[in-house]
């Protein structure tokens, strides 16, 4: 019986927590040829995103950037701007290093001497 008693407190105490939800905020996109390149930030307003690589030259993995490995210098979703830079470790568990710069929804995305240009969409 005393279960029953606390179970709808418990309920209304879970319901009465602020609710934290992540979504991809924006999207980078690019190919040169028959390669493709995405990066997709995914987070909140209130902190730095996560930052998930994925391209066919690594089979299409989605690989999430160590934030050891990454400076992030400006990223603004209502704007559609990024700066970020990515220090590779030259192994098959990230990809290798690379810089992404963009603003008003076009980026280039550089590695090594490749330069792949391609499109910043964000969520409104």
């Amino acid at each position: 019986m005393s279960c029953l008693r606390f179970g709808p407190v418990l309920l209304l105490a879970a319901i009465a927590q602020p609710a934290l939800a992540s979504h991809t905020l924006c999207t980078f996109s690019g190919s040169q040829g028959a390669e493709y390149y995405e990066l997709e930030f995914i987070g909140d307003e209130e902190a730095e995103p996560v930052i998930v690589f994925s391209a066919t030259s690594i089979g299409g993995r989605r690989l999430t950037l160590e934030r050891a490995d990454t400076v992030l210098e400006r990223f603004s979703r209502g704007e559609r701007s990024v700066s970020l830079s990515f220090r590779g470790r030259g192994d098959a568990s990230q990809p290798p290093s690379f810089r992404l710069v963009g603003a008003n929804g076009s980026a280039r995305l550089t590695i090594g001497e490749k330069a792949i240009e391609g499109s910043l969409d964000c969520e409104s």
